[in-house]
C-alpha cells in the first residue's frame, strides 16, 4: 500500500508539488518594503539587472502569488513585479532612481528594501546578474524571443488582431493587458466627451524615405489628432439638414386661433363628411397645436395620419418635446450645427450635450427668439440646460432673460438653473421658491429642485412644500414624474427629521436608498442611525459612498459597537486616495474588539498618524517595549502610567517624575546585597536615616497625588527648627 501511495505521488503534476511563496507589502517613510514569505527556510540572492532587481530563491520549484503584493504600498518607487523566466526567481522593477537592500527576519522570510538615492559603496545587492534573461511573467522564452524579432521589423499595429495575425503570438503580459484596459477606458472616455474623435482604422502613409521601418512619426491608424477648437463634427450645409419650413413655427403661429377665438377653428379642419380625413388638414390641425404648446394634442391628432411621413414625423417629434420626452435617435438627428430653425430642435431632442461640443449657438438663439410667447415659456428651460451643459454660460443668460419676458414659473425656474451652475445660492433658493408657488408645468420641477438645493446645504424643506409634493406625487401618479416626486419626498422628510415617514416613502421608491442613508449618516440623530444603519444593506442592492460607510463606522464605535463598525469598513479602501482614513478607521474598531494582530495589519505601512493605534495595539498584545517609544512621542502621560501600573519601577525611577522617581528607587532590590554587618550603634543611625528618607519620598508622593475628583492639596508648611 505505502508503494502505491509513493508511485502515485510521484507521478502527480509538477505544479501540485510547487511551494508558493506570498509577497506582501508595507510604505514606510522613505522606503518602499516588500516581504517574501516562503514556506521553508532556505538560501536566497539578490542582484541588479539594469533598472530591476532580480530575488532568487535556493528550492527549484517555489511559485511567487502577488495577488497582494501592491495592496499597502504605491507605485513610486517599484513600478511592477513579475515571475521571472528561471525559477524561483522575482524581478522588480524600480520606478525611480532607487536601490534596494535585502536581509532575512526569519529562516523562511526575506524582506526587500526598496530605498531612494544610490546604493551604499560596495554593496553587495549591486551586483550585476550574470548572463540576464528578460521578464517572461511564466511564457515561453523562445516563442517570446521569435515574437519580439518579428515584431522589430513593423511598425507596431494596435489595432490589429490577434487572431488573424501570421506572426508567432503569445500571450500579453499581465501589466500589459492592465495597461491596454486602461487605455482602452481612458480613449473612450475621451471620445464621449469629445476631447478625441476614434477615426476607423486606414492603412498608414507611406513612410517617408530614410525612416527606419520600426518608427512610426504619424498619427497611429484609428486615432485622429486635432486642436480642441475644431473638435466634433464639422457645421453641416443647408443641403444636409432637413427642410427649414418643416419647423416654421411662427408661420405656423400665423394661422392658428387668436385669442378669444378658442380651438373652434382646429376642431373644423378635422371636421368633415368624408370617410377619411385629409392628411394635410390633419398635418395642418398638428402643427397649429405645437405652434400653440399643445402636445398632447397633436400627438393624438396625428395618430389619424398613416402612413406617417417625414413632415408627419418632425412635427410629432416637435410635440413629444413639449411632453419633456427625448429622443436621440430621432428625425433630428446629427444636426445640431444646421446653418437653421432645425438646430434648435435637434438640440432640445437631446437628453443631454456634451461640454464644448459644437452646436449652432448662434443660430439656435435666433430661432428660439422667433418662437411664440407659450411655445417660448415651455421650451425655455430645456434649452437653458442644454447650454449650460455645453458650458455656454453666456448664451444661457441671454436665453434666461428672453425667458423672462414670458412671465409665469418657466422663467424662474430657468434663473434658479442658471444660478445653480455656479453653485446653491440665496438667488437660486429664491427663484426656486417663486417657481414652485406658482401652479403649472414647473411646479413640481422646481419642488423637487429645491429639495435638492435643500440636501445640498443640509437645510430643511418647509412643511407645505412637502404637502404640496404629496399632492403633486398623487396627481402625477402614472406620468415619469411620479418616482422623481417620490425620491424629493423621501429626502425632504429625512432633511426635517421625519425618518419613519421618509422610510415608508422608500418602500415605494427603494432606488432612493443611498440618498436616504446619506442622509440619516449625517443627521444628528443617533437613534436614526442605529434603526437604519446598524448594519450595511445586503450587498449589490443599496450602493453606499465610501465616505458615508467611514463616517457611519465612526459614529457606530463611538456608539459602542466595534462589531458593526467592522461589518461597514470590510474589505480594503475603495480607492487610493480614501486608503489612510479607511485603514485608520479599522484600526480603531479592531483595537476597540480586542484583536491587536488585525489592528497591526489594517494600519501597516502608514504614517505618523497610525502611531497611537500602533501604541494601543501592542499594548494590548502586551509589547510594551514596542509601545513605550512611540508613547514616549505621542503620548507621555499615558506612557507614565503605563509604566506604574505595570510596577516597572526601574524605568519610574529612570524617566518619571521626582516624587514617583524617588518612591519607585525603593522599590529597587539590589542584585547583589552586602552581607550583614554587626549589630551596632552606627548601623542602627543608618538605619534610622533611610528610614526617615523613605517616609519623606511617600510623604511627598502622597502629597502629589489627588484622588478623582478632589483638589490638589498645598504641602505641609515646613517644621520650625
Amino acid at each position: 500500500m505505502r508503494i502505491l501511495l509513493v508511485l502515485f505521488l510521484a507521478l502527480l503534476p509538477g505544479t501540485l508539488a510547487a511551494q508558493t511563496a506570498i509577497v506582501t507589502s508595507g510604505e514606510h517613510a522613505g522606503f518602499s518594503r516588500l516581504v517574501v514569505t516562503s514556506p521553508e527556510a532556505q538560501d536566497w540572492q539578490l542582484q541588479r539587472d539594469g533598472e530591476s532587481y532580480v530575488l532568487t530563491l535556493e528550492s527549484p520549484d517555489i511559485r511567487f502569488d502577488l495577488s497582494a503584493a501592491f495592496e499597502r504600498i504605491p507605485k513610486s518607487r517599484v513600478a511592477d513585479l513579475a515571475v521571472d523566466s528561471r525559477p524561483s526567481t522575482l524581478r522588480f522593477t524600480l520606478a525611480c532612481a532607487c536601490h534596494a537592500e535585502a536581509f532575512s527576519f526569519r529562516p523562511n522570510i526575506v524582506v526587500v528594501d526598496i530605498k531612494s538615492g544610490l546604493p551604499e559603496p560596495g554593496s553587495p545587492f549591486e551586483k550585476a546578474v550574470p548572463n540576464p534573461v528578460p521578464v517572461s511573467a511564466q511564457h515561453d522564452t523562445a516563442a517570446k524571443d521569435t515574437t519580439a524579432a518579428t515584431e522589430r521589423s513593423v511598425p507596431y499595429d494596435w489595432l490589429r488582431d490577434a487572431t488573424s495575425s501570421t506572426s508567432p503570438q503569445v500571450a500579453p503580459l499581465p501589466q500589459q493587458t492592465n495597461l491596454r484596459a486602461e487605455i482602452a477606458a481612458e480613449m473612450a472616455r475621451s471620445a464621449d466627451e469629445g476631447l478625441i474623435d476614434l477615426a476607423d482604422p486606414a492603412p498608414s502613409a507611406a513612410q517617408s524615405p530614410g525612416q527606419p521601418d520600426h518608427l512610426n512619426r504619424g498619427p497611429l491608424p484609428g486615432l485622429s489628432i486635432s486642436n480642441a477648437a475644431t473638435l466634433d463634427k464639422p457645421p453641416l450645409s443647408s443641403a444636409q439638414c432637413l427642410d427649414e419650413q418643416l419647423v416654421d413655427v411662427a408661420a405656423w403661429h400665423m394661422n392658428a386661433p387668436k385669442r378669444g377665438e378658442g380651438l373652434a377653428p382646429l376642431h373644423a379642419l378635422l371636421t368633415t363628411e368624408a370617410e377619411e380625413i385629409d392628411a394635410t388638414r390633419i398635418l395642418t390641425a398638428a402643427r397649429q397645436y405645437v405652434s400653440l404648446g399643445f402636445g398632447v394634442e397633436a400627438l393624438q391628432v396625428l395618430t389619424l395620419s398613416q402612413p406617417p411621413t417625414a413632415e408627419i414625423r418632425a412635427v410629432a417629434q416637435m410635440a413629444r418635446i413639449l411632453e419633456g420626452e427625448h429622443d436621440d435617435d430621432g428625425p433630428f438627428q446629427n444636426m445640431e450645427t444646421c446653418p437653421s430653425d432645425v438646430a434648435l430642435w435637434a438640440i432640445l431632442s437631446r437628453s443631454s450635450l456634451r461640454r464644448s461640443e459644437r452646436i449652432a449657438s448662434a443660430q439656435i438663439f435666433q430661432a428660439y427668439s422667433a418662437l411664440p410667447p407659450p411655445l417660448r415659456a415651455r421650451v425655455g428651460p430645456d434649452l437653458i440646460e442644454r447650454m449650460l451643459q455645453q458650458g455656454d454660460l453666456a448664451t444661457a443668460d441671454r436665453l434666461r432673460a428672453l425667458l423672462s419676458l414670458a412671465q409665469g414659473g418657466n422663467g424662474h425656474l430657468a434663473n434658479a438653473r442658471s444660478e445653480l451652475a455656479h453653485g446653491p445660492t440665496p438667488e437660486a433658493q429664491m427663484d426656486l421658491e417663486a417657481a414652485a408657488a406658482k401652479p403649472g408645468p414647473a411646479e413640481a420641477e422646481a419642488l423637487i429642485a429645491l429639495v435638492e438645493l435643500g440636501v445640498q446645504t443640509r437645510t430643511p424643506v418647509a412643511p407645505d412644500r412637502i404637502r404640496m409634493l404629496e399632492a403633486l406625487e398623487a396627481q402625477y401618479q402614472s406620468t415619469a414624474k411620479a418616482p422623481l416626486l417620490r425620491q424629493a419626498l423621501v429626502s425632504a422628510y429625512a432633511l426635517a427629521g421625519e425618518f419613519r415617514v421618509a422610510a415608508s416613502w422608500l418602500e415605494r421608491q427603494p432606488d432612493a436608498a443611498e440618498r436616504f442613508l446619506h442622509l440619516v449618516t449625517r443627521s444628528e440623530s443617533d437613534a436614526a442611525l442605529l434603526e437604519y444603519a446598524f448594519t450595511p444593506p445586503v450587498p449589490d442592492t443599496v450602493p453606499v459612498s465610501p465616505g458615508d460607510r467611514q463616517l457611519i463606522a465612526d459614529r457606530l464605535l463611538t456608539l459602542g459597537f466595534p462589531e458593526q463598525a467592522l461589518l461597514w469598513l470590510g474589505g480594503t479602501a475603495p480607492s487610493k486616495d480614501e486608503r489612510e482614513a479607511w485603514s485608520l478607521a479599522r484600526g480603531r474598531a479592531l483595537i476597540a474588539t480586542h484583536r491587536g494582530t488585525d489592528a497591526l495589519r489594517a494600519i501597516a505601512g502608514l504614517g505618523a498618524a497610525a502611531d497611537p493605534l500602533r501604541a494601543q495595539a501592542n499594548l494590548l498584545l502586551g509589547h510594551s517595549a514596542e509601545a513605550s517609544p512611540i508613547l514616549a512621542r505621542t503620548a507621555p502621560d499615558r506612557l507614565q502610567h503605563i509604566q506604574r501600573t505595570s510596577r516597572d519601577w526601574a524605568l519610574v525611577a529612570d524617566q518619571d517624575e521626582a516624587e514617583w522617581s524617588g518612591a519607585a528607587s525603593l522599590m529597587i532590590v539590589p542584585q547583589n546585597l552586602p552581607s550583614p554587618a554587626p549589630i551596632s550603634l552606627a548601623g542602627a543611625e543608618s538605619t534610622l536615616s533611610r528610614s526617615e528618607d523613605s517616609r519623606k519620598r511617600l510623604e511627598a508622593l502622597l502629597q502629589s497625588t489627588t484622588a478623582p475628583g478632589t483638589e490638589p492639596q498645598p504641602p505641609p508648611p515646613a517644621a520650625a527648627p
